[in-house]
């Protein structure tokens, strides 16, 4: 874990505009993700909670961040103490003194410390900013600070007196992303999409769904891209139909459909990528009539990506072909709105169309708001703005138990999915180097 002072200065614009939105006299705490275990004796490799990440930089566990906003506003990390015995194990840490000294934090202190230390802090403070959920530790360990903070204060000292939750300030800054997340995003987009690239070029009939994978998740690794997003989805066949298939064992067969649902990490940025493919490198005259039905979807959700439309647009757009497409297929009948309304298209497209995109692959960031917070009734779609990334990925999935459609359609399942950047202009698409057209497509799988 190394960082520079290029980073640093946007880390320490973002504790600012954190620090803007908190009240005085409080404090605001991000506790660390727990770590997990693979087996017996082996962790899972560790996850540093995003918001921690956004606001400091760290990525080592047991980790907790506290932001002060009083007379003078300031930076905390409790971090794991330095120990050459487990070091030897697992790896170098900072400590404290490399903490302050490496992440311009004013003052950093083992973990050892933190209770005493958290409980000192909420007695000079009237509101916490805090997000339950996340480490029942230190969820525990928190409320005992802040009981105990309460209890042995004066009825006239400062102290605290309410807690709301982090995610209030934290996600909404984390919605909208700067210069050095952008970078970071681009160039996690570009690794996963010549990962699609080198894994589609390699499909075809008798290979087992994990040797896509392998292909795949190699040319992440190569590029810097350390680590999958999320459990990478190789589904051949009716697999495809399954949204979060993630098995990858299965054989293709020639004749078959063969989606990828893969992105990387790079510097904690998440991409997101989805592909469908003819296995034999042709597409049926019937997968012709679905692929271009959520390809012509797709395509027009993009277009709602600019400033000004909200995050709901995206999904009435895309939902308006495909449904228009299963009125085609002889699947719907009956008039669009009513359709529509009554959400017949869900057993053959039953997710939304679109997520944000950045520190987490379905990142932070509420889809919706209330323009009056005294009528909970009035809820409005989120408006997009420029900075802001969301996926966009339509489907069409036929699963073989659906009765009442036609044989040919059964086991057929289709997902085209981009990472969409809103610009001042419009928008601009971070995956478009991965070809999605009938024709692209057949000809980069037959030039192999």
């Amino acid at each position: 874990m190394q960082i520079d002072s290029k980073e640093l200065e946007f880390i320490q614009e973002r504790r600012n505009k954190t620090f803007n939105q908190m009240k005085e006299n409080s404090i605001l705490m991000i506790s660390p993700n727990p770590s997990s275990k693979r087996s017996n004796d082996t962790d899972n490799k560790y996850k540093p909670n995003s918001d921690l990440v956004y606001l400091s930089g760290y990525s080592e566990e047991d980790t907790v961040l506290l932001l002060s906003k009083n007379d003078v506003n300031k930076c905390y990390l409790s971090v794991l103490p330095k120990d050459q015995d487990k070091e030897t194990w697992t790896g170098r840490r900072y400590g404290p003194e490399g903490a302050k000294n490496n992440f311009k934090v004013d003052e950093a202190f083992s973990n050892e410390e933190f209770d005493k230390k958290i409980e000192e802090l909420f007695k000079n403070c009237f509101t916490i900013y805090y997000s339950f959920g996340i480490n029942e530790n230190y969820d525990n360990r928190f409320l005992e600070a802040y009981k105990s903070a309460s209890r042995n204060i004066p009825r006239n000292y400062i102290g605290p007196r309410e807690i709301i939750n982090s995610n209030q300030i934290v996600h909404e800054l984390r919605l909208v992303k700067d210069k050095l997340e952008l970078n970071n995003l681009k160039k996690s987009c570009k690794i996963a999409a010549q990962g699609h690239i080198e894994g589609m070029k390699y499909i075809k009939p008798d290979l087992f769904e994990y040797q896509i994978q392998s292909k795949v998740e190699q040319k992440f690794l190569s590029k810097g891209g350390l680590h999958p997003s999320y459990p990478s989805i190789c589904a051949t066949g009716e697999n495809a139909t399954i949204l979060h298939y993630t098995r990858n064992t299965d054989l293709l067969k020639d004749g078959d459909l063969f989606l990828i649902d893969a992105g990387t990490e790079y510097n904690h940025y998440c991409s997101d990528i989805t592909r469908t493919y003819p296995v034999n490198g042709k597409f049926s005259d019937i997968q012709i009539e679905v692929y271009n039905i959520v390809l012509e979807s797709q395509l027009k959700a993009i277009q709602r990506c600019k400033p000004g439309n909200s995050f709901l647009s995206v999904h009435e757009e895309a939902l308006k072909t495909i449904t228009k497409g299963l009125v085609q297929l002889g699947i719907l009948k009956d008039e669009m709105d009513k359709l529509i309304r009554e959400e017949q298209f869900k057993p053959y497209y039953m997710h939304r169309t679109s997520h944000w995109l950045g520190l987490e692959t379905h990142d932070s960031g509420n889809y919706c708001y209330l323009k009056n917070k005294k009528d909970l009734s009035n809820i409005n779609s989120r408006i997009l703005e420029p900075g802001m990334i969301l996926t966009v990925e339509p489907g069409l999935y036929f699963q073989p138990h659906i009765k009442d459609i036609p044989k040919k359609l059964k086991g057929i399942g289709v997902r085209i999915e981009d990472d969409i950047l809103i610009t001042e202009e419009g928008y601009e698409d971070l995956t478009s180097e991965v070809p999605k057209t009938i024709k692209d497509i057949e000809t980069l799988m037959n030039d192999v």
